[in-house]
């Protein structure tokens, strides 16, 4: 499609992770692999992408194909922009013109950015890809990031659907009242797409989607929620048709580094799904004196279905029917439940070749419902352990740590990963609207030793607290507890830092425990002045315990 291609950059956090404006995620504007965890290291996530499928009721072409699947993986379908006018029994819905602006970024604190600042030359750089050794970063260059990052703010489409912190709870966006944005978080990419280009994917007519999506992160002040960016997806079907057995899933082609040597995992009770090493080290990581994190993609809020007395499908031992759903972070009225990971997929280096035929889109709803990614539906197997040889929606949920259970790497070596963590099945009505809350996880270990699976063990650690952080309706369950008591002592050559003295404050800060996450140490930060903004600390030291953590 011949519109311009635009690239957003979530960087605030400890990710950095681009977001195009058709959909297509981890994407460089070079081509390159953008998914980055610990930012200005080295790759994880070489392309990403939501895709869904279902069953069409296409009452105005009998004839038509019903078994539809769009969204993104190595292609896109779908498009910047609305959908106008909905489509009716008898009408096709009116798309939006591809050129109109659809993607927009924000942070909290834009005003405090000065040219020179670290974080502006390096967005720079890859914003600005070059093919010389050496790169020249203009200040034009980085004023025109902050400059967007104004016009965004002082034109954040409300009115087509972008998210804001409603400061006077009045329901209405109050320029100079409320702020753009979503649960208070530091930077914010809100987009709108649609798919008219769904053909362009494999070969699936066109549904009538509007997809308005929402990522959004937090800085290095709010850890662990830094190893996390959170992404909303409203699918708003404006088809006119009914759209039945529908499913969403999370596509990942995860490269640790060198893309050669990974391996992939899922844990059902986080509903996660995720990419690791499978060696001790990571050469690429290793160059930058870096054990290899890990990354993955979690379904935090999955789409909201009626609930059946006696059973208990999302997994939290609680009868469904006295259950209440979340949607637009407020509950439902009882009889309703967010659904879990229903599946995940793995799909190895060569059953996902694309094709760009109608033969994927066959092949990728059965992923998303669990299966092999076959035209024919096909179960996945347990590979390892007591079940071995059982049909499973869940393979390779074994402890990569433990080596115990159903692991990757014994059937299949390490090599390229690509895998789906999915969610469904549901209706969605003509007019209707479901959203579907997934993340983005990385972990990695602080520590010489060469242990690269350590970095599983923390990567749920923090899929942990994005699961807490969802299930408090995305408020801050981390309660700020008591500052260290500390004393100063100024000597001609140094000063003295204690704070081991106060018993009582020391016990509250080093027994606190939210989310599964203990106290683990102390962070020593710098500031050049008092006037200095705390987001221009420089931490210089940290006291760490020594549990590989």
């Amino acid at each position: 499609s011949n519109f311009e291609r635009t690239f957003a950059l979530l960087n605030v956090g400890n990710w950095e992770y681009f977001v195009r404006n058709d959909g297509v995620q981890a994407q460089q504007p070079n081509g390159l692999a953008g998914g980055i965890f610990p930012k200005n290291t080295d790759v994880v996530v070489y392309q990403s992408g939501l895709i869904y499928g279902g069953f069409v009721v296409d009452i105005r072409d009998t004839a038509a194909v019903r078994l539809r699947v769009g969204g993104s993986t190595y292609g896109t379908g779908l498009q910047p922009g609305r959908i106008l006018v909905p489509g009716t029994a008898t009408a096709l819905p009116v798309y939006g013109s591809p050129d109109e602006k659809n993607q927009w970024r924000i942070r909290r604190d834009w005003q405090q950015l000065q040219i020179g600042d670290s974080i502006l030359i390096r967005e720079a750089a890859l914003q600005n890809p070059t093919n010389n050794e050496t790169q020249i970063i203009t200040d034009a260059m980085q004023q025109e990031i902050i400059d967007q990052y104004q016009l965004d703010w002082e034109t954040w489409p409300v009115e087509w659907g972008a998210p804001f912190i409603d400061h006077n709870q009045n329901g209405v966006y109050d320029v100079g009242t409320d702020e753009p944005g979503i649960a208070r978080a530091d930077q914010v990419i809100w987009q709108v797409v649609n798919d008219a280009a769904a053909f362009d994917l494999y070969l699936s007519p066109p549904i009538g989607l509007e997809i308005q999506e929402t990522f959004w992160t937090y800085n290095s002040e709010h850890f662990p929620f830094d190893q996390l960016i959170f992404m909303r997806y409203q699918l708003i079907n404006k088809s006119g048709l009914r759209i039945d057995s529908m499913f969403v899933g999370q596509w990942c082609d995860s490269d640790i580094g060198k893309f050669v040597d990974d391996l992939a995992g899922c844990d059902r009770e986080l509903s996660l799904a995720y990419g690791y090493n499978g060696n001790s080290y990571d050469v690429d990581f290793q160059k930058l004196g870096l054990p290899a994190p890990a990354a993955g993609f979690q379904v935090l809020q999955g789409p909201v279905v009626a609930a059946n007395a006696g059973s208990d499908v999302n997994r939290n031992g609680i009868d469904d029917i006295s259950e209440r759903a979340v949607y637009n972070f407020q509950q439902t009225s009882p009889g309703f439940i967010n659904l879990p990971m229903t599946s995940f997929a793995g799909l190895f280096n060569t059953s996902d070749v694309p094709c760009f035929c109608y033969d994927q889109t066959l092949q990728y709803y059965n992923s998303l419902n669990g299966y092999m990614h076959s035209r024919i539906v096909l179960p996945q197997y347990i590979f390892l352990g007591p079940s071995n040889g059982m049909p499973t929606k869940f393979p390779l949920d074994g402890d990569p740590i433990a080596r115990t259970g159903d692991i990757d790497g014994f059937l299949f070596p390490p090599s390229d990963r690509r895998w789906m963590v999915n969610t469904g099945a549901f209706t969605l009505m003509p007019g209707d609207t479901q959203e579907v809350i997934f993340s983005a996880v990385g972990g990695i270990i602080d520590a010489d030793e060469n242990m690269s699976r350590f970095s599983v063990q923390q990567l749920k650690r923090n899929a942990r607290v994005g699961q807490y952080f969802a299930r408090n309706l995305f408020q801050n369950p981390f309660q700020p507890g008591p500052p260290p008591d500390v004393r100063v002592s100024e000597q001609s050559s140094k000063i003295v830092l204690e704070w081991g003295t106060n018993q009582d404050v020391l016990t509250q800060i080093e027994s606190a425990e939210a989310a599964g996450f203990y106290f683990e140490g102390y962070n020593v930060y710098q500031l050049p002045s008092p006037a200095t903004p705390k987001s221009r600390a420089k931490r210089i030291l940290t006291f760490d315990k020594a549990n590989l953590l």
